[in-house]
Parts: C-alpha cells; sequence; structure tokens
C-alpha cells in the first residue's frame, strides 16, 4: 500500500508529476482509440503480427482488441505503484520505471494503431 507519506514525497517533485501525468496521457489516448475503433463484427479482425520465418497477421474476434486498453491499465497501475514506492528509497529509479512506462505506452500506441489500420471498416 502506498503511505502518505510517499504520496507527500512525489508531489513535491514536479518532473516526477510531470512524467507520471504524461503516462496517464498515455492511458487515456489508448482508451480513446480503442474505444473509438473497435466495432462489434462478425469478421474476425487482426490482432497480433508474427514475424518469425513468414509474415503472418493472426486474427480473433472484435473484443480482443480491447486487450490493448487493459494492458495499458494495468502496466500504469503495476508500473506507477513501483515507481512510486521506488521514489521514496531513490528518486533516479523511480523516475527511471516512470520513463519507461512512458517508452512502453508509446511503442503500445504505435502497434495497437498500426493494428487498427489493418482492421476492416464497418
Amino acid at each position: 500500500m502506498i503511505k502518505r507519506s510517499d504520496w507527500l514525497a512525489i508531489t513535491k517533485d514536479r518532473l516526477a508529476i510531470t512524467l507520471l501525468a504524461v503516462t496517464a496521457l498515455f492511458v487515456i489516448a489508448i482508451i480513446i482509440t480503442t474505444a473509438a475503433r473497435t466495432h462489434p463484427s462478425d469478421v474476425q479482425v487482426p490482432v497480433r503480427f508474427t514475424g518469425y520465418g513468414q509474415s503472418n497477421i493472426d486474427r480473433d474476434q472484435w473484443y480482443t482488441q480491447i486487450s490493448y486498453a487493459l494492458f495499458a491499465v494495468v502496466t500504469f497501475a503495476v508500473n506507477g505503484f513501483l515507481a512510486i514506492k521506488m521514489y521514496t528509497i531513490r528518486r533516479m529509479l523511480g523516475l527511471g520505471i516512470i520513463a519507461m512506462t512512458i517508452f512502453i505506452l508509446l511503442l503500445t500506441v504505435i502497434v495497437a494503431n498500426a493494428i487498427f489500420n489493418l482492421a476492416p471498416t464497418v
């Protein structure tokens, strides 16, 4: 559990708050993109691209595309918790975890948009 002293320590650091805000904006962008571009359909939609050997696009039901938003929320929650807890021990380690979370969520935005562009439009 995050204690009140942990929150007070991190709220005094502008860089940490800015990085957490950017991370939250990426999560919100992924959720909005997923909600706007996922449509119920009987047609199987692309969900994953594999490039091992022969390139292949894996297809599945439309609701599996919701996993992008779920991944973003879980990543933000777990890494945000770890970053806040580590911030009280070592500041740069906490900031590094937040920065890596931003990078992971940026890749998630790129991959999710690429997959959504392959999906048939309704």
